[in-house]
């Protein structure tokens, strides 16, 4: 409205009370917004100037596409501060989950199985041997692994998912990023708008027309009833 000077155009004083009520009547009366069956979107303006029309129409594109770009890039923003937050967070919980195996590994625990599966194997072989001292000492090293080994793997699960969340974190945050920092183009114009060659509306010759059938329709209703208002001299004898 402002762009165009419409206020002018249309010939609306911005003095009068209603004036925004009158440009946005004017406006959409002008000016109409339609979503085809291709899911393609049509503009189409009427004006008296052909060109003011088909400018007006081309710059709606252009309103459009910053408009697009401008919700996206918010977005983009808001998307971006919570997989900031989230990330955050996790690294937090990485490093206490750390901090717990490395406890762990103090005891001596790497890998419960392969540790467990070893240590099974050597204790079969001492008894095999007779070795009651090395096979007790292969059983405490069991019953140790058992006592921890319920915590240890949680601790290295929840290792891994915290790592598998933060690479998909990651690979979003840059994502989103690639959105926030270039500008793509969000509209494809099938066909720009152009200056009509004649008057689209309205059509003077079907105005005139249907005025005077408007007018011969009225007067003949008229007769008909001022007819049956005042019958005849013959229907009254």
């Amino acid at each position: 409205i402002y762009r165009f000077d419409l206020y002018n155009h249309y010939e609306i004083s911005q003095n009068d009370v209603s004036y925004k009520t009158k440009i946005i009547r004017k406006y959409n009366s002008h000016v109409t917004f339609k979503k085809t069956q291709f899911n393609s979107i049509e503009i189409v303006v009427f004006d008296k100037s052909p060109q003011l029309a088909a400018d007006i129409a081309n710059e709606c594109l252009s309103l459009i596409d910053s408009v697009i770009t401008r919700i996206r890039q918010k977005r983009a923003n808001q998307a971006l501060e919570i997989l900031a937050t989230r990330k955050k967070l996790l690294y937090k919980e990485r490093n206490i989950t750390q901090d717990s195996l490395k406890t762990y590994r103090s005891y001596g625990i790497i890998s419960i199985t392969a540790q467990t599966e070893r240590l099974t194997e050597q204790y079969a072989v001492a008894l095999a041997a007779n070795n009651l001292s090395g096979a007790r000492r292969i059983k405490k090293e069991l019953n140790e692994l058992a006592k921890h080994a319920g915590p240890h793997d949680m601790l290295l699960r929840k290792s891994y998912e915290i790592e598998e969340e933060l690479i998909a974190i990651q690979f979003e945050f840059d994502r989103v990023s690639i959105d926030t920092n270039y500008s793509l183009e969000n509209k494809f114009i099938i066909n720009k708008a152009y200056p009509a060659d004649k008057k689209s509306y309205p059509i003077r010759w079907l105005v005139v027309l249907s005025s005077l059938v408007a007018v011969f329709v009225f007067t003949l209703l008229t007769l008909c009833l001022l007819e049956y208002m005042n019958p005849s001299d013959n229907d009254k004898s």
